[in-house]
C-alpha cells in the first residue's frame, strides 16, 4: 500500500512536470515571433529610410544663407558618390570674400549628416529634388527661413540663366555690361566698356567653361568666375587688379537687364552663335520663317519674324555660317548701334581700325566685333577722304557680321 502510494505520487509529479511548461513555451514562442516580426519591421524602416541614397541625391545644390554684414553668402554644395563633399561659399559684397569646406556625409534615420574636417556637424533632410538644411535640433526652419535654407539642385534650368546681358552700372555717359551666349556646350562672354565720355569702348571677350554652377573665363592676363545671385551675375576676379580698358574694374555684381534675343555683337546675334549650322538656326526659328534669297547666287537663307518681316540674312559655306546680315532695326549693339544710327554715333561707340570708300558705300571694319558697318556715302563726298571728313549725320547702310572667316 505504501509503495502504490509512492508510485500515485511520483506520477502525479511527472505529469506536472509534462503539460505545466507547455502554456509558457507557448508564450515564448508568441513572444519570439512578436520580437522577430517588430525587428523585421525595424529593419523595412531602416531599409526605408536609407534609401534616400539613390543616384539622385549625389549631386550640386545651391542657395543664398542670410548674412549680417554682406548682401549674403551664395553657397554650392556638392554631394559625391564616395560619400565626401565640398561646399563652397562665396559673400556678396565688395570685399567677395570666398570659403571651402570640406568632409564626409552618411545617413541616420531619415536625415542626411555631414561632418566636416575639423568637426562641424550638420543635418539635412531631402525633399523631393532639393535638399532642407535642418537646426541642430534636427527640426526644419519656420517661415522665411525655410525656404532660404533650401537648396535647389544645380540643373539646365539654373545654368540657362547665365544666358542674356547684364550690367554694372549704366548712365548718360558711361556704361560697363556683359553678354554671355551659348557656344557649342559652354558658353562665350563679351565684357563692353565706356567709362568716358566720346571714349570707344573696348571689350574682352572669350569662351568660359562651365562646373558645378559656376562659369570659368581664362586667358593670358585675366581669370575669372561667373556666379549666379537669382537673375544677377556676380564677376569674382582671381587676378588682383584686372581691369578693361584704363579703369574699368570688371569685378562685381552685374544685374540683369534683358535677354539676347534682340541683341548683336562678337560671336552672336539674337539666339544663334558662329558655332552653329542651318539644323539649330531651323530649330531656333522654324522652317516656315526662314526662306532662301533667290537674288543671290551664294548659299543666303533670310529669316523672318511672324509678321513676314525680314530679320537677318546668313550665308553658308559647306554648312558652316560665314556671314550675317542684320536687316532690322529692332537688333542693337549693347552700345546701342543699330541700322537707324550715324556715323557720330559709331565714332563714340566702336572702335574703327580701317574704312574704304567705293562708288556708293563707305566701308567701317571693326575687328574687335567682327563687324563691317557700311555707310551710305553722300552724294557730294569725294572719293579719298579721311576719317574724321565723313559727316556726323551719314547714315548706316548695311552692317554685316563676319564669321568664321
Amino acid at each position: 500500500m505504501r509503495n502504490f502510494i509512492v508510485f500515485l505520487t511520483v506520477m502525479l509529479f511527472l505529469g506536472c512536470a509534462d503539460n505545466t511548461p507547455q502554456k509558457p513555451i507557448q508564450q515564448e514562442l508568441q513572444t519570439k515571433e512578436t520580437k522577430t516580426q517588430e525587428t523585421n519591421k525595424n529593419q523595412k524602416k531602416e531599409i526605408k529610410s536609407n534609401l534616400i541614397l539613390s543616384k539622385a541625391i549625389f549631386s550640386t545644390y545651391h542657395t543664398i544663407l542670410p548674412c549680417s554684414n554682406c548682401e549674403g553668402i551664395k553657397t554650392i554644395l556638392t554631394l559625391n558618390k564616395d560619400k565626401t563633399y565640398t561646399k563652397s561659399m562665396l559673400e556678396i559684397s565688395k570685399s567677395a570674400n570666398t570659403y571651402e569646406e570640406k568632409g564626409t556625409f552618411d545617413t541616420e534615420g531619415k536625415f542626411l549628416v555631414l561632418k566636416s574636417e575639423n568637426g562641424k556637424t550638420c543635418y539635412f533632410e531631402p525633399n523631393k529634388e532639393s535638399l532642407l538644411q535642418l537646426n541642430d535640433n534636427k527640426q526644419k526652419f519656420a517661415g522665411v527661413l525655410s525656404r532660404i535654407y533650401s537648396f535647389e539642385p544645380i540643373d539646365k534650368e539654373y545654368k540657362n540663366g547665365f544666358y542674356g546681358e547684364f550690367f554694372k552700372f549704366k548712365n548718360e555717359k558711361s556704361f560697363q555690361s556683359i553678354v554671355i551666349s551659348t557656344y557649342k556646350n559652354e558658353a562665350k562672354i563679351n565684357v563692353y566698356s565706356s567709362l568716358k565720355a566720346n571714349e570707344p569702348t573696348c571689350s574682352l571677350s572669350g569662351e568660359l567653361n562651365y562646373n558645378k554652377g559656376v562659369f570659368y573665363f581664362k586667358n593670358n592676363d585675366v581669370r575669372l568666375s561667373l556666379h549666379r545671385i537669382n537673375d544677377d551675375i556676380f564677376i569674382l576676379n582671381h587676378t588682383p587688379n584686372a581691369k578693361i580698358c584704363k579703369s574699368g574694374y570688371i569685378a562685381g555684381k552685374y544685374k540683369n537687364k534683358q535677354d539676347t534675343k534682340q541683341k548683336f555683337g562678337k560671336f552672336f546675334i539674337s539666339e544663334l552663335t558662329e558655332d552653329m549650322n542651318h539644323a539649330d538656326i531651323v530649330r531656333i526659328f522654324g522652317t516656315k520663317n526662314i526662306h532662301k534669297d533667290t537674288n543671290t547666287k551664294n548659299n543666303s537663307h533670310i529669316i523672318y519674324n511672324e509678321k513676314k518681316e525680314p530679320l537677318f540674312k546668313y550665308t553658308l559655306l559647306n554648312g558652316i555660317i560665314t556671314q550675317i546680315d542684320v536687316l532690322s532695326s529692332q537688333f542693337k549693339t549693347p552700345e546701342g548701334i543699330n541700322l537707324n544710327s550715324n556715323f557720330e554715333q559709331i565714332k563714340s561707340s566702336l572702335k574703327i581700325e580701317k574704312f574704304a570708300v567705293s562708288k556708293n558705300q563707305i566701308s567701317l571694319k571693326i575687328p574687335s566685333r567682327d563687324m563691317v558697318i557700311k555707310l551710305k556715302k553722300p552724294q557730294n563726298l569725294k572719293k579719298f577722304i579721311k576719317l574724321e571728313e565723313i559727316p556726323n549725320d551719314t547714315k548706316i547702310d548695311q552692317i554685316l557680321l563676319i564669321w568664321n572667316q
